[in-house]
């Protein structure tokens, strides 16, 4: 994580991973929530290297202090977060992870899942996977291009693989909505 100085063209670390607990290899975009807070995904690092959503606090002393909202587990809840984040008007976060949902699809690995992260008191966050993609015409493999919500709650995203198959065995790609 870096910034560019205001002027100067100079960068500044702000944060470095361990590639443990709290993360390594952020692949996706970052995103600021309503109070200067950036929050991110890291494809590895976590429960047994499944990836992690992270927030980066700026401090008082100028720094800025990380803290892992999630920490995916590799099954049913989705593995290896990829994209960018995006949050609704009521801070909730959504997703995508790259593998992970239901291990019948693609297995053992799954073919990839929409999750939305809920605020809880104490800085806790509650995650729901929303829909796990099924592979074939549904897709599978939702990876760096995030999702985008409109007005009335609805998601779209893109997956990777599936769809067509008139480019080999995995498909296309598909875009796909969600709706509540």
């Amino acid at each position: 994580m870096y910034e560019l100085l205001s002027g100067s063209r100079k960068e500044k670390t702000l944060y470095q991973f361990k590639c443990g607990s709290d993360g390594c290899n952020p692949f996706g975009g970052l995103v600021f929530d309503n109070v200067g807070n950036l929050y991110g995904t890291t494809r590895n690092g976590g429960v047994a290297d499944q990836g992690t959503v992270f927030k980066l606090t700026h401090t008082l002393q100028g720094k800025w202090k990380e803290s892992v909202v999630y920490r995916f587990k590799g099954g049913r809840d989705g593995r290896q977060p990829f994209s960018t984040l995006i949050f609704d008007q009521a801070g909730n976060l959504y997703g995508t992870t790259y593998w992970g949902g239901d291990p019948s699809c693609n297995p053992p690995v799954g073919c990839g899942t929409v999750f939305k992260l809920m605020p809880r008191s104490g800085g806790r966050w509650k995650e729901r996977v929303l829909y796990t993609l099924k592979g074939g015409s549904d897709g599978w493999g939702p990876l760096y291009g995030g999702l985008a919500l409109d007005a009335a709650g609805n998601l779209y995203g893109t997956a990777a693989l599936g769809g067509n198959t008139g480019c080999g065995n995995l498909g296309c790609g598909v875009v796909f909505e969600i709706t509540p």
